[in-house]
């Protein structure tokens, strides 16, 4: 149980279920005995119910003054300095600690409490029906609803009577809570699923399944939803100032989403389900249409979970990017991609102030967004439709810090997978090249600070493995015979070939810092292998320890060169081939530049043989003859890495 302290104390919701600061569950129960509060929907307040009660009729609610204890010990400087609500908290936490002793947490427990939250919706609800225009007779009822809905929140410290609450019909008479006519049930309600669904609660793997099966048969997802476009109106249209229970409801069923993606089976159909729109994206396209400044929490968190579904489902993506809304206020029809691009349009000169932090967040969101989208070939199409690069060279040349390193890494993204042949054009069209190698020609690349071991990329600043995965796509993509590759090969040419020589420059330093890689891994490989047991029981964990360490070792070899050695590589190749003849004087000058450190191009041959391996797919065969179990996604990626092993063994052979 929390500390009493923390009962006095007002609770806020953050932005984040991370940064949320939640008191104990017994004392989430204990709000409504301390907080002076007036029940919402056109319920009156304390003062307006004494004027309704019968003549004769006794007002036995709590806080009243007949009931009001009195201090037994002669005023405030003797009684403590506690309230009589205060005083009352005390009382029922020790009534609450002296009970919960005995209780036993089964299936009899759980099986009660649903009852009791059964009758308790049964009675509130003859009460509403009998006194429809007398809201004191019936608010009472609505308390001890709202009291027993909170009970069933130690349910997450017992998550094993998950599946007893699902047999039982718990999630059901749950659900039907969040069509309430008082929103302090549905936010209640929102809170209880919210919790239960919380990866925080270290339910074992079974019994959330158990729960998240239930949830999805249940479309509970979908009543969810509901109540979120309920909650958002009501929030947006308080009065300024007042507060904003609602705003914090909607932040709840947000969160109770994001839990939710944890099942591949849900996040794939939180767009569309049996054919049938969900009304989640249609909501989420609508809210970030909505102009506020500075950005609300929840207009942020939408974003943010928009680019968590995205990247956790290639269904939703393909969804998402074949979707379009309505814009309320100008009648236009727009696409998802167009409206990421316009929220991300004013800040094409500069970045977000970094203290705004739901708007600083939100344009990292809709790149993030965009990032997933830009790969599917729907989404490149609409991406050119929506004249995307019309937005972002101008970004990636004169934006903020922030804005050029998102941008360069969005290029990358949309040009370095699927079918990018329009899209590269498009991005020469729209001039392009220009900032892309003055970025590239930036002198921090080369500052050997920058090549340090262990050393990682600001997110803030522009990566330079991003600039070498476009001009390497750039090669791949753009037609043979156009004016689009000889202007990108004049751009290895002008001044000097100081694009070339920087290229090669990168190369040395990359290579010098592998090389380092390579002996620290080494040692650490001889080291364990020196521990390799001899006894047969024993030798099988070995293995996979090692199995684990060689990927380990991989990926440290990875992110400290060997990914971005490939792409160099890669690049260098591509301008071997394209100058092939030497008339454009490229060739001539990489051997030149290579000397006698490699002229015979073995190194990078190398390179290009441990690059095709790692992608190369299964087999040929397997790609013609696609399992009924596979994904489109699967058969995508392997088609794709089919393409780039076979252009890379061209590149070898011409080599």
């Amino acid at each position: 149980m929390s500390s009493i302290s923390s009962l006095f104390e007002r609770q806020d919701f953050k932005r984040r279920k991370t940064e949320q600061t939640r008191n104990g569950k017994d004392a989430s129960k204990l709000t409504e005995i301390f907080k002076d509060r007036t029940i919402k929907n056109g319920l009156p307040g304390p003062s307006s119910i004494n004027d309704d009660l019968e003549d004769g009729e006794d007002d036995n609610r709590p806080g009243s003054e007949e009931e009001a204890p009195q201090d037994e010990e002669g005023g405030r400087f003797f009684g403590g300095g506690l309230t009589e609500e205060q005083n009352e908290v005390l009382n029922y936490v020790d009534t609450l600690e002296d009970s919960s002793v005995d209780e036993k947490y089964d299936e009899q427990w759980i099986r009660m409490q649903i009852a009791k939250v059964e009758r308790a919706v049964q009675h509130n609800t003859r009460l509403r029906t009998k006194f429809v225009d007398k809201p004191s007779k019936f608010m009472d009822s609505e308390v001890e609803l709202d009291k027993s809905v909170k009970y069933l929140s130690l349910l997450t410290e017992h998550t094993d009577l998950y599946k007893a609450f699902v047999d039982f019909n718990g999630l059901e008479l749950v659900l039907t809570l969040l069509g309430h006519d008082n929103t302090d049930i549905v936010i209640t309600t929102l809170q209880l699923l919210e919790e239960l669904t919380d990866e925080d609660t270290e339910a074992e793997e079974k019994d959330l399944g158990i729960l998240l099966d239930a949830i999805d048969k249940q479309s509970v997802v979908s009543s969810v939803i509901s109540s979120l476009r309920r909650l958002d109106i009501l929030s947006r249209s308080r009065v300024l100032g007042a507060s904003d229970d609602e705003g914090a409801g909607v932040f709840q069923a947000l969160n109770i989403i994001e839990n939710l993606t944890v099942s591949q089976a849900i996040v794939d159909t939180l767009f569309m389900k049996n054919e049938q729109d969900t009304g989640l994206l249609s909501w989420m396209l609508e809210r970030l249409l909505i102009n506020e400044w500075p950005c609300t929490q929840n207009k942020q968190y939408c974003c943010e979970l928009l680019s968590i579904v995205l990247q956790k489902s290639y269904i939703s993506t393909s969804v998402f990017c074949a979707y379009s809304c309505k814009d309320s206020t100008t009648g236009e029809i727009l696409e998802g991609v167009d409206i990421l691009l316009r929220v991300i349009a004013p800040f094409r000169k500069s970045d977000p102030p970094e203290e705004m932090d739901e708007t600083f967040e939100l344009f990292q969101n809709a790149f993030d967004s965009l990032f997933v989208a830009v790969q599917n070939s729907e989404g490149k199409q609409l991406f050119i439709k929506n004249e995307g690069f019309d937005l972002l060279v101008p970004i990636l040349k004169h934006g903020g810090s922030l804005g050029k390193a998102k941008t360069a890494k969005l290029i990358d993204h949309a040009l370095s997978t699927g079918r990018s042949r329009d899209i590269a054009i498009y991005f020469c069209e729209a001039g392009g090249l220009g900032p892309l190698f003055h970025a590239f020609m930036s002198s921090r690349y080369i500052d050997p600070k920058y090549h340090r071991i262990g050393g990682r990329e600001k997110t803030s600043r522009v990566a330079l493995d991003d600039l070498l995965g476009t001009v390497s796509s750039l090669f791949r993509n753009l037609p043979e015979i156009s004016s689009h590759k000889n202007k990108l090969l004049a751009r290895f040419i002008e001044r000097k070939f100081e694009k070339t020589i920087r290229l090669l420059t990168l190369q040395r330093l990359t290579q010098e810092k592998l090389e380092k890689v390579e002996l620290i891994i080494s040692a650490d490989r001889n080291t364990f292998l020196k521990t390799k047991p001899k006894r047969g029981d024993l030798l099988e964990d070995w293995q996979v320890e090692l199995e684990a360490r060689e990927a380990e070792w991989f990926i440290q070899r990875q992110l400290d060169g060997g990914s971005r050695l490939q792409l160099i590589d890669l690049s260098i190749a591509w301008l071997l081939a394209e100058d092939e003849s030497d008339d454009l004087g490229i060739k001539s000058e990489i051997i030149r530049q290579l000397g006698s450190h490699d002229p015979e191009l073995y190194n990078i041959k190398k390179t290009l043989r441990e690059f095709k391996d790692e992608i190369r797919p299964a087999s040929a065969k397997d790609i013609g003859n696609r399992d009924e179990r596979d994904s489109l996604e699967e058969v995508e990626q392997r088609e794709e890495a089919l393409d780039m092993t076979e252009m890379i063994s061209t590149l070898i052979e011409f080599l």
